[in-house]
């Protein structure tokens, strides 16, 4: 199902800026005050600048650069926000409910934890006083215990557990099991299945960033 006008246009749907030069960092710096921004580039060294907070193209001042960061450090609460609701919308009790983040690692297909934003989506859910497991079939565990903190799963858990799943990587051992065998690991018919990186179907999912 195609996105929807109201989708496109609503203050927490992101926009993404391809190329972080002269002309594309400022702009994303701009939309950035407004709404969520994803910036890419292919550049390696131009990524480590803006991410120590230094534009060498000098289009940009240091303050707009922490403002956008800003912006995209509240992505992990937007998402867990965001899931929330949804398991409020469906009758689920809070108290009582546990939620299975997929993925932890900076992205797919890859065991790199560094700069990964999922601890972000962890750290918020945990602040809302909800259990959180996490499982990447990529990641050393003793590392991401070292690293971030995080007991990963030694495998996946067991159907009808989490009242929440959360594809925060689209790992391809997640994108080969499907939207209904991962729905599957929610309580039947009181669950939620969120896709940070909308690698499933829509129609599969509840909601997608």
């Amino acid at each position: 199902m195609p996105p929807t006008q109201a989708h496109l246009t609503h203050p927490t749907t992101p926009i993404a800026i391809i190329g972080l030069g002269d002309v594309g960092l400022p702009l994303a710096v701009e939309f950035g005050k407004q709404r969520p921004v994803i910036g890419f580039d292919i550049h390696q060294a131009r990524v480590a600048e803006l991410q120590a907070g230094h534009d060498s193209t000098r289009e940009t001042t240091p303050e707009d650069l922490a403002a956008a960061r800003h912006i995209k450090n509240r992505m992990g609460a937007h998402v867990a926000e965001r899931v929330v609701k949804l398991m409020l919308k469906q009758g689920t009790d809070l108290s009582h409910s546990r939620v299975l983040v997929l993925g932890l690692t900076f992205k797919e297909n890859c065991p790199d934890l560094r700069n990964t934003r999922v601890i972000d989506i962890i750290r918020a859910l945990k602040d809302d006083n909800l259990s959180v497991d996490s499982d990447d079939p990529w990641v050393d565990r003793t590392g991401a215990k070292q690293e971030l903190g995080i007991d990963c799963l030694p495998e996946l858990p067991t159907a009808g557990t989490y009242g929440a799943i959360i594809l925060a990587v689209a790992h391809r051992e997640f994108i080969e099991l499907g939207a209904a065998a991962i729905r599957a690991l929610g309580v039947p018919g009181a669950s939620i299945l969120y896709d940070v990186k909308s690698a499933l179907p829509a129609r599969e999912v509840d909601a997608r960033l």
